[in-house]
């Protein structure tokens, strides 16, 4: 398999979602981003360029109720969380859920 940037990887997701939709409008914003380890550097960057050069558009938590409850406060009803990752994010998808289906019933 060869190393993709990874805007290939976002376009190639972006393509998948259309085929998906089949021509159905978009009614919500997408945002994703790929976030790879430099094969030379061993530094996690963002199309070839730094995490740093992301500046206050990147978020970077070193633990995961902080990631939760950071993702609590923006997240609005109706969006779409996904999670991707070959680990299992702390069980950070599911306290998400539940701080959510708890805040979201008051």
């Amino acid at each position: 398999m060869t190393s993709r940037y990874g805007t290939e990887i976002v376009d190639a997701v972006f393509d998948e979602v259309e085929r998906f939709a089949t021509g159905a409008p978009q009614y919500d914003d997408i945002t994703m981003m790929v976030i790879k380890r430099d094969d030379g550097t061993m530094q996690w960057a963002y199309d070839g360029k730094p995490l740093e050069s992301l500046g206050d558009r990147l978020k970077l938590f070193d633990d995961y109720d902080k990631l939760v409850s950071d993702m609590s406060a923006k997240v609005l009803s109706g969006d779409q969380v996904i999670f991707m990752s070959n680990g299992s994010f702390g069980s950070a998808r599911q306290t998400l859920t539940a701080v959510l289906q708890r805040t979201r019933q008051k």
